[in-house]
């Protein structure tokens, strides 16, 4: 596990391709959970991934994104098969997430939470599939 490039998603992506099917779906399943709780800290902080706060409002108070909680509660990281996608729950998600994002942004390096978090599911995927 030494040589799995999980610098980026896209690179973690195409590590799981490299992989059994079984243990890469299962990867990315266990993944999912861990990197939906990642993004859901930098949420309730108000800032990206990367610990950088939010552009403010219109009216330049903080913003929350907060009001009804729909996005909050269903901004969630799901697995695919061997492919990990982000789930947005409301129309205007698209909008307010390309603003004020929560997830790593596509092809930059991952901050070390998201990383530890992949490196810790596959190593749990291969223990399950070896039986330790």
């Amino acid at each position: 596990m030494s040589g799995l490039d999980v610098s980026s998603l896209g690179k973690f992506a195409k590590a799981l391709r490299g992989m059994n099917i079984f243990t890469a779906h299962r990867a990315a399943a266990i993944a999912a959970p861990g990197l939906t709780a990642e993004a859901r800290k930098t949420f309730d902080a108000g800032e990206n991934a990367y610990g950088n706060t939010w552009t403010p409002l219109a009216t330049g108070d903080k913003a929350t994104l907060k009001k009804s909680g729909a996005l909050a509660a269903g901004l969630v990281y799901v697995a695919i098969g061997r492919v990990l996608r982000v789930r947005l729950p409301v129309a205007y998600a698209r909008y307010q997430i390309g603003r004020r994002p929560v997830h790593p942004s596509p092809g930059s390096p991952l901050p070390p939470s998201f990383v530890a978090v992949l490196k810790s599911a596959v190593a749990q995927a291969i223990a399950e599939e070896v039986g330790t």
